[in-house]
């Protein structure tokens, strides 16, 4: 990808507050030029939701596709929500649709890896599908 506005700088320079080191892997720290989700998504499997608008104008929905393309790839859990027609910060109306969804899929995605809402989950997915609860 052609760069000439300088995107990968001056979001080093956002994000890590300078021109990322180059001494990558070293003493265990950070730097910014571990800031790539595909390569690191090996040193981080911890299972991960992404939800996205499909009109999102902060970040493309495709970002978290493959991402979690990369994830499934390596064995780690992974779900990618994106809401058709939603946009960036969309669900902060929990009674809006993308806000229902985005709740909805937190819900179960909790449920699912921490065992932790796992009755008010089932709950949830019962009376959402008109069924009687399994308490």
């Amino acid at each position: 990808m052609n760069d000439d506005w300088g995107r990968e700088r001056l979001m080093s320079e956002y994000l890590c507050g300078g021109v990322p080191r180059r001494t990558s892997g070293q003493g265990g720290s950070v730097d910014c030029v571990d800031l790539n989700t595909l390569a690191a998504a090996e040193k981080h499997a911890v299972p991960t939701l992404y939800i996205f608008g499909s009109r999102d104008e902060s970040y493309s929905p495709a970002h978290a596709v493959r991402l979690s393309k990369r994830l499934d790839e390596l064995g780690v859990p992974s779900f990618a929500l994106v809401v058709p027609m939603g946009r960036h910060g969309g669900d902060r109306i929990r009674s809006s649709p993308m806000g229902q969804l985005s709740s909805f899929a937190l819900e179960s995605f909790f449920a699912t890896f921490s065992g932790v809402g796992q009755t008010a989950a089932r709950a949830g997915r019962a009376e959402h599908q008109g069924q009687a609860a399994e308490l």
